[in-house]
């Protein structure tokens, strides 16, 4: 008789890679989008 083990940090990263590697290009564009938002911000400060 054989028992499959398996253990929840097992679990826990196959849903996570699951979920958040089909979103990660998305939240790479929006973290560039806000740098540069951000910069733009900066620069139309230190124009005023």
């Amino acid at each position: 008789m054989y028992c499959l083990n398996i253990g929840g940090v097992q679990i826990d990263r196959a849903v996570s890679e699951a979920v958040l590697d089909p979103v990660q290009p998305a939240g790479l564009e929006a973290a560039l989008r806000t740098a540069e938002r951000i910069e733009a911000d900066h620069d139309g400060a230190l124009e005023q």
